[in-house]
């Protein structure tokens, strides 16, 4: 544990570094600092993805659904202390830097890129997120099953074993050894 709470201490004062030598750089005010997370913390490590269901490596919020923030000058003033609950994707940092910079996004790859601009969400000129839908994981394995998981709105639907279905300290009874949900034979369907 005091590892963990080590490496946490790190990131925060690497960050903290971070802020004030742009502020001395007389930079903060051309700066847009982004801190994002790729998943939910490992079931059995120090972290808690409480109250969500899951954890890295799985499909479940806990896993999927993690803490970002945006700050520094660039931001609009009007834009901070906000809590935003829309869906945005780690892949829509590359269509909003891009709109910000007055880039275009590439779509030259073998398939257009689904990377949405947030920056009107992030200010807060919109209400809502672009982002309508979310494709988790998708895996078809040798014997032409299906694994994954697809959020639409509010809805999130899963198919396949979906494994990590335990809450943080928790076990629930009906899941295989607490920790399996089979979304197989009949897709899963949670309104989150």
């Amino acid at each position: 544990r005091k590892i963990y709470n080590a490496m946490i201490s790190a990131i925060d004062d690497a960050v903290g570094d971070i802020a004030t030598a742009l502020e001395k750089a007389g930079a903060m005010d051309n700066s847009l600092l982004i801190f994002a997370s790729d998943n939910g913390a490992a079931g059995g490590s120090f972290g808690s993805n409480y109250p969500l269901r899951g954890s890295k490596y799985s499909n479940w919020e806990g896993g999927v659904r993690v803490p970002a923030f945006v700050a520094g000058g660039f931001l609009p003033s009007a834009a901070g202390g906000r809590t935003l609950k829309g869906i945005v994707s780690m892949a829509d940092w590359y269509a909003t830097l891009a709109g910000i910079a007055g880039a275009k996004v590439d779509n030259g790859g073998p398939a257009p890129s689904d990377s949405i601009d947030q920056w009107g969400y992030i200010t807060g000129k919109s209400d809502e997120s672009p982002r309508r839908e979310l494709v988790h994981e998708y895996i078809g394995n040798a014997s032409g099953l299906a694994e994954g998981a697809l959020r639409l709105g509010r809805w999130k639907l899963m198919v396949g074993l979906q494994k990590g279905a335990h809450l943080y300290g928790h076990s629930l009874i009906h899941f295989d050894e607490g920790l399996t949900e089979d979304c197989s034979s009949s897709p899963c369907l949670f309104d989150i």
